[in-house]
């Protein structure tokens, strides 16, 4: 069910059921890393064995200047925590070629709870020294479903057509939590006690016959209280018959938290 389907760092793990599993029964992806945008793009194997259908978006943080270097290159080593620049450590690392590897952002010691807020503020733009910093989940994800040999194409795209990429929650440095990255699926990480908020849910009347938008000044926040999150609904209503309908509406933040509410819409003559 996953296939052309565009995941954020919000979305399941599609390729977490492969880990473990023979070599042979993995699928294989490409991992293509636009400079310009900041933005990782995964791609799938189409019917004809092409890498084109996109499967994930990731936001990262390329380096600045050109010291993330263009090209086709592999994956090779892959750590579970590995020392950075600067005395900083990274999380979930994939080795692209030389010193310029896939990590989490920079953590201040191999410690979850370690985290540098202000790096990872920085995701969407270019901040690194030339590695590709990523969110928890999404260096994760790398690390888990890309195992080396898997090909990595870095370039830089035209500015005209930039990919809608997944937003970073803003991390408050004077947050009680800003030493958590909120997408890391620690059980220990405070993040996942906060909620998702989703605001303005209410029942409707509507004449029959009359147009209806049942998303008309409906948000949700996610668990930073102020990032805007896409909300889903759900249910059919048949405004040219009279009647009660039940819709639902759903948001998922990037710790995973989910919230859900129900309106009932009635269809009057």
């Amino acid at each position: 069910g996953t296939v052309g389907v565009l995941l954020s760092t919000s979305d399941p793990f599609i390729g977490s059921g492969n880990h473990g599993e023979p070599e042979e029964n993995r699928r294989s992806y490409l991992i293509r890393v636009d400079r310009r945008a900041n933005c990782v793009t995964i791609y799938e194997k189409d019917r004809s064995g092409a890498f084109t259908i996109p499967v994930k978006y990731m936001i990262c943080s390329v380096g600045t200047g050109e010291n993330t270097p263009v090209g086709v290159f592999k994956i090779s080593d892959q750590y579970r925590w590995r020392a950075l620049f600067g005395g900083t450590y990274g999380q979930y690392a994939s080795r692209i070629t030389g010193n310029i590897l896939f990590h989490s952002v920079p953590y201040q010691k191999e410690s979850e709870d370690s985290l540098v807020p202000g790096a990872y503020n920085q995701l969407g733009t270019k901040a690194s020294q030339g590695c590709v910093r990523l969110t928890c989940a999404d260096a994760k994800w790398i690390y888990e479903n890309c195992p080396p040999g898997t090909e990595v194409e870095i370039f830089d795209g035209p500015a005209a057509n930039l990919p809608e990429k997944p937003t970073a929650l803003y991390i408050d440095p004077k947050s009680p939590y800003c030493g958590w990255d909120p997408t890391d699926p620690s059980m220990r990480n405070p993040w996942k006690k906060m909620q998702v908020a989703l605001y303005r849910v209410k029942d409707l009347i509507v004449k029959m016959g009359s147009e209806i938008d049942l998303l008309s000044g409906v948000f949700a926040l996610d668990v930073d209280g102020q990032t805007l999150l896409e909300v889903q609904v759900s249910g059919d209503v048949d405004v040219n018959r009279c009647g009660s309908y039940t819709v639902r509406y759903t948001a998922v933040g990037a710790t995973g938290a989910t919230v859900t509410a129900y309106a009932t819409v009635t269809v009057v003559e």
